[in-house]
């Protein structure tokens, strides 16, 4: 007998940034999310969505402005199609604080599950997933992984990689991620994402080319990819990749220890960030891979006081 009722939606909860907005429920049973927004309750900036059936819901609203009232409604669909949708709502964004401090915060996934208020955890092709490995000890891991056959490159065809991101300000910064595990197969990929939104954004990452490491840039224009970075680095087993962020310049860094830093040509574009996170991706013959992060973020403000 098919069921004939809807989830029930509850424990809504917002957290609120100057240019995103993460919104998360709870639903009686394993449904898809979504989230339709706007500035009215036309929605008229469309809709955010996952077809995964979970039962704890979690989305993230990206490329808001600041100080702004926003309407919303949220859906989420049984597996055989029951759709339960909540009445129209409002959140507010923060003001933004235009100090340099872009409101990163750093992760060492210490924690029993990943922070819902803080990561957003993203899977466009299916089929990828992540694990905290050893949490509560000071060896914890974040696993990103994609499996074999299907591709999630970042490319032309768009971002198909698995990632999880938080929201940033469109701020000077300087991010950093540990991470311990290499790229050894064609294509296997593990970098940092900066978005603008899901057509505008920068990708800065390790991946192999079959024989060596290579680290590379390319920044998006309405999803047409350019260049900036492709270059052999030795190898290692333990990679540390950092990227500063000064007005329109961005310079990557990368290290085997974090302590002894080499620094990558630097090149211009400009970007409204909304977003950040780290990926792992695969694409040519499709290897599986495990991106293992030991350290997410290790914010340093290059133009605030804070350290």
């Amino acid at each position: 007998m098919l069921d004939p009722q809807a989830p029930t939606i509850s424990n809504i909860a917002i957290t609120a940034g100057a240019n995103s907005a993460t919104i998360t429920w709870d639903t009686d049973e394993p449904a898809t999310s979504s989230v339709e927004y706007g500035v009215t309750s036309s929605y008229e900036l469309g809709t955010q969505s996952t077809g995964a059936l979970v039962t704890n819901h979690s989305l993230t609203l990206i490329g808001l402005n600041p100080d702004t009232v926003y309407h919303y409604q949220i859906g989420s669909a049984d597996g055989v199609g029951n759709l339960a949708t909540t009445t129209d709502a409002i959140f507010q964004t923060l003001a933004s604080g235009g100090s340099g401090d872009a409101g990163i915060e750093s992760d060492d996934f210490q924690g029993s599950v990943l922070d819902p208020g803080l990561w957003s955890f993203v899977d466009p092709v299916g089929g990828g997933g992540y694990q905290l490995v050893g949490a509560g000890t000071p060896d914890a891991q974040l696993a990103l992984s994609v499996p074999a056959g299907t591709n999630h490159d970042v490319w032309t065809a768009g971002n198909r990689s698995v990632r999880v991101m938080q929201a940033a300000l469109d701020e000077d910064f300087e991010i950093e991620v540990k991470f311990e595990s290499e790229p050894t197969q064609a294509y296997q990929m593990q970098g940092l994402l900066i978005e603008q939104d899901a057509d505008n954004f920068l990708r800065v990452d390790f991946y192999s080319d079959g024989t060596q490491l290579r680290l590379f840039a390319a920044h998006f224009v309405n999803g047409v990819p350019s260049t900036q970075l492709n270059q052999a680095v030795t190898r290692g087993s333990t990679l540390y990749l950092r990227l500063t962020r000064q007005g329109d310049q961005w310079t990557p860094h990368y290290s085997y220890d974090g302590s002894s830093w080499t620094t990558a040509s630097s090149f211009t574009h400009t970007l409204q960030v909304s977003a950040v996170g780290v990926f792992a991706g695969n694409a040519g013959s499709n290897p599986a891979y495990t991106a293992v992060s030991g350290l997410l973020f290790q914010y340093r403000c290059t133009n605030c006081a804070r350290g």
